[in-house]
């Protein structure tokens, strides 16, 4: 399914290898960025956060710095961005949401504890279905109507997540699941999808850490 993305900065070297002979014009109907023809640089949206891309200098930086975002372009946020500008296609959502469990190999990556989707780090700072929708709108996520309380967020201009909060109880612990449109599988290697979750994961974290 494509290079993984999840390797070092070898891997990186090989997105932007193939990255810097593509045509703008392509490339961007493939992936929905910009191009500044000018500076040759690319304008990607993840989650919230716009980043520029530059193939001349190997270079990806956030184009705006903020309280929730300090600038510092993180390992998984470099690799999701390289992973999605070499690999997304020019095709529509199927329009179908599934799990990723579901995708040839999902069940065994997602089995691993390295890559589980136990959403630890979100979870203990959520008190109530309604921090997680406020969490979620406070990053340009849109209110849906699954289980406890639910929005999709536009993680990348071509794969949209949906993310479910299911409250617990005295037995049941609460919970989060994602679901992604079906089409994702041809966007994205099954491990550069798990890494737009877990980018997904870190600007909710973020946007409920700004409120305390």
């Amino acid at each position: 399914m494509g290079n993984r993305a999840t390797g070092s900065s070898a891997s990186e070297e090989a997105f932007w290898r193939t990255l810097r002979p593509h045509d703008p014009v392509s490339l961007c109907r493939s992936t929905l960025a910009a191009f500044d023809r000018q500076k040759g640089v690319y304008t990607l949206r993840v989650v919230d956060l716009n980043y520029t891309i530059d193939p001349k200098t190997q270079s990806i930086v956030a184009a705006i710095a903020t309280d929730l975002n300090p600038g510092t372009v993180s390992w998984d946020v470099r690799l999701l961005v390289l992973a999605y500008m070499t690999g997304a296609k020019e095709a529509p959502l199927v329009g179908k949401w599934v799990s990723p469990i579901g995708f040839s190999g999902g069940d065994l990556f997602f089995s691993s504890d390295a890559h589980n989707l136990s959403f630890a780090e979100l979870m203990p700072a959520l008190k109530s279905p309604e921090d997680f929708l406020r969490a979620g709108l406070k990053i340009g996520g849109k209110k849906d109507t699954i289980g406890d309380a639910s929005f999709v967020l536009q993680t990348l201009p071509r794969i949209p997540i949906l993310f479910i909060y299911w409250a617990g109880d005295e037995e049941i612990a609460s919970k989060i699941s994602v679901l992604v449109d079906e089409s994702a599988v041809s966007q994205l290697a099954i491990d550069a999808l798990w890494l737009a979750i877990k980018v997904s994961e870190k600007r909710l974290l973020a946007g409920v850490n700004s409120e305390r």
